[in-house]
C-alpha cells in the first residue's frame, strides 16, 4: 500500500490495466509483411517535418532576440531605481522579454480568494483581508526551505531592496507553507533563512491541513508528500495582489535542481526575476 498523500490540486493515478480484445495471429501478421504507405501519406509527413523545423527556427529566433513588441512592457516608473544594464544575458531564457521570462499571466483583476492562517513567527492569526491597502506578493514553499525557497527568498529580498523604504503604498510578502508534514513548528529553517529573516514585511503562514488545503486549492497549488521519506513536492506559483484585493498577475518562479535535490539559479537570472517582481509591485502601487 502506498503512503503517498496528495492534497491541494494533486491527483493520484491508478494502475493501468492491459487492453482487452481478440488474440492476434502473429504468424499471419509477420507473413503479410509491412503495410504499404501511400504517396499522400509520404508527402504529408515531409510537409509536417518541414513545418516543425521552420516553427522551431522561428521560436528560437524570438527567444534569442527578445524583440517581440507585443510582450514588451511600456509602463515606466521612477520609484524603482533604474538598472543599467540589465543582468548579462546568459542564454535564451534571460534574453526573453520580462513577462515571458517570469511566466507572467494576467488574472483579469479577479478577487483574490480570502484566507486566514497563523503567522509562524508569532502564532497570531493573519488574514488577507487585514492587508487591505497593501500590495501583497504571495508565494509558496516548504517550512524546511529545502525546495525553491533559497532562490525565491533571494529574489524577494532583492525586490524589496529595489522598492526601497519610502513607498506610498505598503508592500507585504506572504509565503504559505506547502509542507503537510511540518505544520506547527516555530523553529522551522525557513524562519532563519538570512534573506527572509531580514525582511520585516515578510510573513510565513501555516496552520492545520483543514485550514491550509483550501488555500492550496484556491491558488492552484498541488502538493504530494511521502511520509516514509519526509519529502514534499509542489508546483511553483507567485501572485501579485492589488491593494483593493484584486489578483492581477501570476508568475512562475523557477530554479535548477541538482541530483542532490538542491535548488540554484544564476545571479543574473535571480536579479532579473527580482527586478520583475519589483516592477509589477510598483505597477499595482501606482495604479
Amino acid at each position: 500500500m502506498s503512503n503517498d498523500v496528495a492534497v491541494g490540486d494533486g491527483t493520484s493515478v491508478g494502475e493501468l490495466g492491459a487492453p482487452s480484445g481478440q488474440p492476434v495471429d502473429r504468424q499471419a501478421a509477420f507473413a503479410s509483411g509491412a503495410p504499404k504507405m501511400s504517396r499522400r501519406v509520404i508527402y504529408l509527413t515531409v510537409a509536417v517535418i518541414l513545418a516543425v523545423g521552420l516553427g522551431s527556427s522561428l521560436i528560437d529566433r524570438l527567444l534569442t532576440t527578445g524583440a517581440s513588441p507585443t510582450h514588451r512592457s511600456t509602463h515606466r516608473t521612477t520609484a524603482i531605481p533604474a538598472v543599467h544594464p540589465e543582468p548579462p544575458i546568459n542564454g535564451k531564457q534571460l534574453a526573453a522579454p520580462l513577462p515571458q521570462f517570469m511566466g507572467l499571466a494576467s488574472l483579469k483583476d479577479k478577487n483574490a480568494p480570502p484566507f486566514a492562517l497563523a503567522d509562524a513567527r508569532t502564532g497570531a492569526p493573519l488574514s488577507l483581508a487585514a492587508l487591505h491597502g497593501h500590495v501583497v506578493v504571495l508565494t509558496f514553499f516548504n517550512a524546511a526551505c529545502n525546495d525553491i525557497c533559497p532562490v525565491l527568498a533571494s529574489e524577494l529580498h532583492q525586490a524589496d531592496t529595489l522598492l526601497g523604504a519610502g513607498n506610498s503604498v505598503p508592500v507585504t510578502f506572504l509565503t504559505v507553507n506547502t509542507d503537510p508534514l511540518d505544520l506547527h513548528t516555530t523553529t522551522a529553517a525557513v524562519l532563519t533563512q538570512p534573506t527572509l529573516a531580514a525582511l520585516p514585511n515578510w510573513h510565513f503562514l501555516t496552520g492545520t491541513i483543514r485550514h491550509l488545503n483550501p488555500v492550496w486549492k484556491a491558488y492552484g497549488i498541488g502538493i504530494t508528500a511521502q511520509q516514509s521519506t519526509g519529502i514534499a513536492s509542489h508546483n511553483e506559483l507567485l501572485y501579485f495582489i492589488a491593494p483593493d484585493g484584486r489578483m492581477s498577475w501570476s508568475a512562475m518562479p523557477f530554479a535548477n535542481e541538482s541530483p542532490k535535490g538542491t535548488f540554484t539559479l544564476s545571479a543574473g537570472e535571480t536579479a532579473r526575476f527580482a527586478l520583475g517582481i519589483a516592477r509589477y509591485v510598483q505597477k499595482l502601487a501606482s495604479s
